[in-house]
């Protein structure tokens, strides 16, 4: 993830990685958005495209004309809202009433966005504490003009309702898994004609320990993601 190398290097003070720029420039390319192949990495791609020229700018390493730094943290807000829209519908999706046709597990797909989100959401709250902390040294700095303090609020509180979005769908999951997973799991095996071959090749603890297995690791998938800290 070179992209995210280049702002974690500037943000959070991480070790330079040798050779990250000529990487960010053959494998991010601003103009081909396609170069990333993973359809998780594609929908955060623009909020790391931003983010990137944001970082480059408060830290110091390019220099552009007034009023552009603004127009991007806002336009970064707006990706961040995409974001808060999605999860917002993944929350609402409903549970089959019969469970043998529930999507108990937590797939690769859901898994990435959360995790993603997650990285990225560390980033851009970083990105804002270090402009805040220019903003109320008492020397002069020129981003106490060049971003509103306001604008700036707003950015973080958007961010920490998504955070607190993504804890909530990984506990309700969780929560889900240790409440019916080992049942639904099991109907799942044993439903329709598939089922009914199975049920004679294998005893129902065999299936149920089967289920259980399963259901650990997505706990274990899901409960990981309490634990990654916001700042």
């Amino acid at each position: 993830m070179n992209l995210q190398d280049h702002i974690y290097t500037l943000l959070f003070k991480e070790p330079e990685v040798r050779g990250v720029a000529a990487r960010i420039a053959s494998q991010w390319n601003p103009g081909s958005p396609q170069t990333t192949k993973h359809p998780i990495d594609q929908h955060f791609l623009p909020s790391w495209l931003l983010l990137r020229t944001i970082t480059d700018d408060i830290c110091g390493t390019t220099s552009r004309k007034p009023g552009v730094l603004e127009n991007e943290i806002s336009t970064l807000g707006t990706e961040i809202e995409k974001i808060k829209q999605t999860l917002e519908m993944v929350s609402k999706e409903i549970d089959p009433e019969f469970l043998a046709h529930a999507r108990i597990l937590p797939g690769e797909a859901l898994l990435s966005f959360l995790y993603g989100a997650l990285e990225l959401l560390r980033a851009v709250y970083k990105m804002c504490e270090t402009v805040r902390a220019a903003q109320n040294q008492k020397a002069a700095h020129r981003l106490k003009k060049e971003v509103e303090k306001q604008k700036l609020e707003g950015l973080l509180k958007l961010i920490e309702s998504v955070y607190k979005l993504v804890q909530q769908e990984g506990q309700s999951r969780m929560n889900k898994l240790k409440g019916v997973g080992v049942r639904a799991l099991s109907a799942q095996a044993e439903y329709g004609a598939t089922g009914e071959m199975l049920r004679e090749l294998l005893r129902e603890e065999m299936v149920s320990g089967y289920a259980e297995a399963l259901v650990l690791s997505g706990i274990e998938a899901l409960s990981a993601i309490g634990r990654v800290k916001l700042k």
